[in-house]
């Protein structure tokens, strides 16, 4: 499995997307998008996490609210995208409130749901 970092990805929300190649072959699972701007090493752990639970059984679905998925009680959702011609699964992380809920999530947050550009405000 792969995992690509591009910093000026003026599709993307907040201008930056790192995600997964090689999931579904070798894990018959989607791969996977972060927008949300963070160190490159957290969304290694992140990534590697997640891929220890699909290897375990787990499968994620878009839509879903996954509890405890990186420890302490941190809820994950993901939702459907596209990365390039590919579908993903983008990874929604919450504000500090926990609230992972479209409508009500901390603005700082929300842009993670626009798909397809960086105009959400």
């Amino acid at each position: 499995m792969m995992k690509l970092y591009v910093s000026d990805a003026d599709e993307c929300p907040y201008g930056v997307n790192f995600h997964t190649h090689g999931v579904k072959e070798n894990f018959g699972h989607l791969d996977f998008e972060v927008v949300f701007p963070m160190e490159f090493e957290m969304c290694h752990y992140i990534f590697f996490k997640i891929i220890e639970i699909i290897v375990a059984g787990q499968k994620f679905e878009a839509n879903h609210t996954y509890p405890d998925v990186l420890g302490n009680n941190y809820n994950l959702k993901f939702i459907e995208s596209q990365e390039g011609d590919r579908p993903v699964l983008r990874l929604i992380f919450p504000g500090k409130d926990g609230n992972l809920d479209e409508d009500n999530i901390h603005i700082t947050f929300k842009k993670q749901y626009n798909i397809g550009g960086n105009n959400v405000t």
